[in-house]
């Protein structure tokens, strides 16, 4: 009978990680080395936070009006519709979107002008993502 040869695998030691703002993940997505989809879509979102600084943030969130997609589709015809649809979903799933609907009272324009009252329904639904979102988080970090 021949004998196998054992291979044994060893674990490379991990790499101290830097420091990592909210700024620094949008204007260097190396740092966090996400799919090219995402890279672009991350692109799209600090374009936004650039073009219109008073409706979109870099660490806070604030409601957005209903229909604020369909303007910036016609306000930014250069940008695919389906990258700017995912990059907005990035920037509106997201534990402080759901936590600035239950806490603010209106939602705001591309202006940064509040248009509408969020209605209580709205608030509802953001308490139940909001506990979804954490719930999944608590689960990533426990495993």
């Amino acid at each position: 009978m021949a004998e196998r040869e054992i291979l044994t695998l060893k674990r490379k030691q991990a790499e101290p990680v830097a420091e990592v703002t909210p700024a620094a993940v949008v204007a260097n997505v190396a740092v966090i080395k996400p799919a090219k989809s995402q890279a672009i879509e991350l692109g799209i979102i600090q374009q936004l936070i650039e073009t219109y600084p008073q409706t979109f943030f870099v660490e806070q969130r604030k409601p957005l009006m209903v229909g604020i997609f369909a303007q910036l589709v016609e306000a930014l015809p250069q940008l695919s519709k389906k990258r700017l649809r995912n990059a907005m979903k990035m920037y509106c799933v997201s534990e402080k979107y759901f936590e600035s609907i239950i806490n603010e009272t209106h939602r705001i324009d591309l202006t940064g002008q509040p248009v509408t009252e969020i209605p209580p329904e709205d608030k509802i639904h953001a308490e139940k993502e909001l506990k979804r979102l954490i719930k999944k988080r608590n689960k990533a970090n426990a495993t």
